[in-house]
C-alpha cells in the first residue's frame, strides 16, 4: 500500500501535490515542487521531469538522490540507533537534557495549544535565526495546524513548563522512517533546556520505546548554510548522512539562472531585504544550482 501521510499533510494545508512515476511533490514555495518524503533518494530521467514541469506549469523541481547521482552536494540528519539513550548525546547537549527534565514535561498535545500558542513560538525562533517564514502569517499556520490535526500518521509533541507551551515538534510517521518537520521553541527558555528535551524524548519514543523501531530523518539539507543547527543535531546523536540535491529548472528559465543574477539578488539583499523569505531561497536555489556536478 502506499504511504501517503506527506501528501495528506501537505494536501490538508492546502499546498498544491501531483505525482509523477518517480516521486510525489509538493509545491512548497511558489513555483518550485520539491519531491517527499524528504528522505526517499530518488533518480529521476529528464523525460519525467520536463513532462512534470510541463503539465504542472512551475519553475523548478528539487530532490533527495544518491551521492553518486549529479546534483550539489547536501545531507540527509538521520538517527538510527536502536535503544537511543543519554549515552549517545554530547556532553553538553546530556546536561541540557537533565536540565529540561527537571523544568519540563513532554506529551502529546492538544491543536488548539498548538494553533494558539504554537504561533508565539515560530515568530519567535524565526526572530532568533534572523529570517522569515510563512509559518508566521496566521492564515498560514492555521492550515498546518488543521494538518497536523486531520492527518492520520502526523503527531505533535510539546514541551510544557510553568509558563505553558515552550517548545513543539510536528512528526510525520512514514512506514520507512519518521520525519522531524517544524520544530520551534522560547528563546526566553532555552537555557532551561526544552529543546534538548523534546529532541531526546521524541528521539527515544521511535527508537527505544516501540517494538518495531524506525530510523528518525530530522531533515534534508537546506539551501542555506545551517551550522548552528548542524552542530546541535549530531550534539543530539544524530549523523549528516552525504546525498546529493537535485535542482532541475525548466529550459526556458535557464537562462536567468547564472553568476550575475545571483549577484544583483544578493546586492537587493544587503539594501536591507535579508530576511525576505522568497529572496533568500531564490539566492539559495540559485547558488546550489550553480554548485551541481
Amino acid at each position: 500500500m502506499k504511504d501517503t501521510v506527506f501528501t495528506d499533510f501537505f494536501r490538508n494545508a492546502g499546498f498544491r501535490v501531483v505525482s509523477s512515476p518517480s516521486s510525489d511533490w509538493v509545491e512548497m514555495q511558489k513555483g518550485f515542487f520539491i519531491s517527499v518524503p524528504y528522505h526517499r533518494l530518488i533518480n529521476p530521467n529528464n523525460e519525467e521531469l520536463d513532462a512534470l514541469l510541463e503539465s504542472t506549469g512551475v519553475i523548478g523541481l528539487r530532490y533527495p538522490t544518491a551521492v553518486e547521482n549529479y546534483g550539489f552536494d547536501s545531507n540527509l540528519q538521520f538517527c538510527r540507533t536502536v535503544g537511543y539513550s543519554l549515552e549517545n548525546l554530547k556532553r553538553q547537549a546530556r546536561q541540557q537534557v537533565k536540565k529540561g527534565a527537571m523544568n519540563f514535561t513532554v506529551q502529546e498535545i492538544a491543536p488548539e495549544i498548538l494553533l494558539n500558542e504554537g504561533l508565539k513560538l515560530v515568530i519567535n525562533t524565526c526572530a532568533r535565526q534572523h529570517r522569515h517564514d510563512p509559518k508566521e502569517e496566521v492564515e498560514y499556520w492555521q492550515k498546518i495546524c488543521l494538518a497536523a490535526q486531520n492527518t492520520p500518521g502526523a503527531v505533535t509533541l510539546g514541551v510544557i513548563g510553568e509558563k505553558g507551551l515552550a517548545a513543539f515538534l510536528i512528526v510525520l510517521e512514514t512506514t520507512t522512517a519518521i520525519e522531524f518537520i517544524v520544530q520551534c521553541s522560547d528563546e526566553e527558555l532555552l537555557a532551561q533546556g526544552p529543546n534538548n528535551l523534546l529532541t531526546f524524548q521524541a528521539t527515544r519514543r521511535y527508537l527505544a520505546e516501540r517494538e518495531n523501531a524506525l530510523p528518525i530523518c530530522y531533515g534534508l539539507g537546506s539551501l542555506e548554510e545551517t551550522p548552528s543547527l548542524d552542530r546541535y543535531k549530531i550534539g543530539m546523536g544524530y549523523e549528516l548522512e552525504p546525498i546529493k540535491q537535485g535542482i532541475y529548472i525548466r529550459k526556458d528559465f535557464r537562462w536567468l539562472i547564472n553568476p550575475y543574477t545571483l549577484g544583483v539578488l544578493n546586492l537587493i539583499a544587503k539594501l536591507g531585504f535579508s530576511k525576505n523569505y522568497r529572496l533568500t531561497k531564490s539566492i539559495g536555489m540559485i547558488k546550489r544550482y550553480l554548485s551541481q556536478h
